[in-house]
């Protein structure tokens, strides 16, 4: 890609569907979140790659030419470090999932099941007092 004017919408429509894929993680149970997630890693990385390859292009051009480019490299990298920490807290919300009910096809805790848990701490509690 040598046209500059190119990578512009490329990167913006690539970071549109970033934002999609991660406000969409919420939607999906454990194990399509996890796919999920990875999609937006890998599409994180590209979006990186992309941002790279505009900033050395840029840096290739004349500097009086440079400036017209800098705002708009600078609102990639934000919106891009923005998506990056949303990312990761959705990872992490993952993550703590996984540490709390543990693989969901060995460890699935129903609402039944948690009830009786429930219970059983009640009447303990209860018996003991």
């Amino acid at each position: 890609m040598t046209d500059l004017e190119d990578f512009e919408p490329q990167i913006t429509g690539s970071l549109d569907r970033l934002e999609k894929l991660i406000k969409q993680i919420d939607k999906k149970d454990f194990s399509e979140k996890q796919a999920s997630l990875r999609k937006c890693d890998a599409l994180k990385r590209t979006i990186k790659d992309l941002i790279e390859s505009y900033e050395l292009e840029v840096n290739n051009l004349e500097k009086d030419k440079q400036y017209g480019y800098a705002d708009s490299l600078r609102e990639m990298n934000k919106r891009l470090d923005n998506l990056k920490q949303e990312l990761d807290f959705k990872k992490s919300e993952g993550m703590a999932q996984n540490q709390l009910f543990g693989d969901k096809k060995n460890k699935e805790l129903n609402t039944a099941e948690m009830n009786g848990i429930f219970f059983s701490f009640f009447l303990q509690f209860h018996l003991f007092l």
